[in-house]
């Protein structure tokens, strides 16, 4: 059902730019984080998906470290799963 898997995203190509020169240096990097409950979205944009709110201090650090525009809407999140894919 998920195009991409089970991914957090840290960024959205609609809404940020990142610097990928910066962004490579975190590449393969293990980060650890704690999560909270499991939320449905999506469905006003005609999808479902199932995400999961994350907390992570060093996930912040890289989100600020990498981030050359933000217009303030990211939080971070675990996706589940979608059924963008699905979407006609």
């Amino acid at each position: 059902m998920a195009a991409h898997g089970v991914h957090i995203t840290l960024a959205q190509p609609k809404l940020h730019i990142i610097d990928q020169q910066k962004a490579n240096r975190w590449h393969g990097k293990r980060i650890e984080f704690e999560y909270g409950d499991i939320y449905i979205g999506g469905l006003r944009n005609g999808f479902v998906g199932f995400y999961m709110n994350i907390f992570s201090k060093e996930l912040d650090n890289i989100q600020k470290d990498v981030m050359v525009k933000d217009n303030g809407k990211s939080y971070l999140h675990l996706s589940i799963c979608t059924s963008k894919s699905l979407r006609k």
